[in-house]
């Protein structure tokens, strides 16, 4: 009786222990809640910084009309607008340079590294889009792919001359373009980085990161917990 009396009053301790433990990982996720509507969270950012930032990272634009986007970046819009065709095409005609660009829709081979390069290598033809802070763009197929400027290994035109990487990361006037896709409350929209309407840009990391982080924390704690007592019984 007493033996048995001894289990009873044991388990009932450990359940006692149990609940308030099991809380921690309620308390992770609420103090990532809290860490998530903390602006210092947020740096201030180039357009250029947006433009090559990672896919799915927050972004917080200003627009000169006092109007402020909080977003999630969806990476950029690579087919040319008119505006860009017409200053692309200006800038060709007018460029000094000891190659000849690529107009756009042209076909061209791309020989080098995907963008962001953790894609791997890429060898691709298709038309030619135009270049993106760090990037170029050429659609294959209906679909855009993005190849490296740092890691470009030729850029060859239909007249069969290669551009080198390098010979594209030397002109300091290449015209770019970086029309972002954000998502904001589920809505998609295309915001021009260097157009003349945004004022100023902040970013940072993924929504509901610091939430996700603090939960699985607690989580770990909580099972830890619950592993000692059993260990204990």
């Amino acid at each position: 009786m007493n033996a048995a009396r001894s289990r009873t009053l044991l388990a009932a301790t450990s359940a006692l222990l149990v609940l308030p433990l099991a809380g921690c990982s309620l308390i992770g996720y609420t103090i990532g809640s809290e860490m998530e509507s903390n602006p210092r969270r947020m740096r201030p950012a180039t357009a250029a910084e947006v433009a090559t930032t990672r896919k799915g990272d927050t972004v917080i634009l200003t627009m000169k009309d006092g109007t402020r986007l909080l977003a999630r970046y969806d990476g950029l819009y690579p087919w040319p607008d008119s505006a860009y065709a017409a200053r692309y095409a200006a800038w060709r005609a007018a460029a000094r340079l000891d190659f000849r660009p690529p107009r756009l829709g042209e076909q061209v081979h791309v020989h080098g590294w995907a963008w962001p390069s953790e894609w791997g290598p890429l060898d691709a033809r298709g038309e030619f889009l135009g270049f993106a802070p760090g990037r170029l763009h050429v659609e294959r197929r209906g679909k855009a792919l993005a190849a490296d400027l740092p890691m470009l290994g030729t850029l060859t035109g239909e007249d069969g001359r290669a551009i080198r990487g390098e010979q594209l990361l030397a002109v300091t006037d290449l015209p770019l373009q970086a029309v972002a896709i954000l998502t904001e409350e589920g809505v998609p929209r295309r915001v021009d980085l260097y157009g003349d309407s945004l004022a100023g840009a902040q970013l940072g990391p993924p929504r509901g990161s610091a939430r996700k982080t603090g939960f699985f924390a607690g989580l770990v704690i909580d099972v830890a917990a619950v592993v000692m007592i059993a260990l204990a019984n």
